[in-house]
């Protein structure tokens, strides 16, 4: 059983910092039933804390829980175990605390039944909320994928996504997820060339693909498994 009053610096604590790097090994390698087992302590944590605030968890040397789900998430959608992750959310949205749980239901449903829309129209009521001066690009991101995955042609799709303007403040990353979901939406479009292209100058730049949860969130995760090959021949 999982001990909340441990102080932050015992082996314990060590180890829960540790388990989603383990979980994210095992889910570039298939190896989704290890990836479940590193997840299970630090839900064992949430479940005792009920707090999902993010400063509190970090103060408890946890992750932040919308890593976590997302990483949860991501296992369920590639192993058919929805019926696991949806008893598993309900139960945060009936004793959890301290959370976006307006958010956390409606990716379920998207995920669940890629009913886009209301995610959508969450994202673009938080987007609107923002106070001027902060970090927009990942809202920014994640409106602009879900477009473009109904637009209803490549150009169309590629001007949302190209649109975005990163700045200094934003995670690093996100060009990196504006590399691959070009990469995904040439390839749905039988562009091979430009496909490839995207692909090389994105690998180099992830060689352990984006963590689930963030291909998960910008819907790149079912599109990332046919990378995998490429990216354990590289490691072996």
């Amino acid at each position: 059983m999982w001990n909340p009053f441990k102080k932050k610096s015992s082996p314990e604590s060590q180890s829960l910092e540790s388990l989603m790097t383990q979980a994210r090994s095992a889910y570039l390698e298939n190896r989704y039933e290890d990836a479940f087992t590193s997840l299970q302590p630090i839900e064992e944590a949430y479940r005792s804390l009920k707090n999902l605030n993010d400063h509190f968890l970090h103060k408890q040397s946890l992750p932040a829980f919308s890593r976590w789900w997302g990483y949860r998430a991501a296992l369920a959608l590639l192993t058919g175990k929805i019926d696991e992750l949806e008893k598993t959310t309900q139960f945060f949205l009936e004793q959890g605390i301290e959370y976006d749980f307006e958010e956390l239901k409606a990716k379920l449903k998207a995920y669940q039944n890629h009913q886009l829309g209301p995610l959508l129209e969450l994202y673009e009521k938080q987007m609107a909320a923002m106070p001027r001066g902060s970090a927009t690009g990942y809202m920014q991101m994640n409106i602009a994928t879900l477009k473009a995955l109904t637009a209803k042609t490549f150009e169309e799709a590629k001007k949302l996504l190209t649109d975005v303007v990163l700045t200094p403040k934003d995670f690093p990353w996100l060009e990196d997820v504006r590399t691959l979901s070009l990469a995904y939406l040439a390839g749905r479009t039988q562009n091979t060339r430009m496909e490839e292209e995207r692909v090389k100058e994105f690998l180099p730049k992830q060689p352990k693909l984006l963590e689930p949860d963030v291909a998960l969130n910008f819907y790149l995760l079912k599109y990332q498994e046919m990378l995998k090959p490429r990216v354990t021949a590289v490691q072996d």
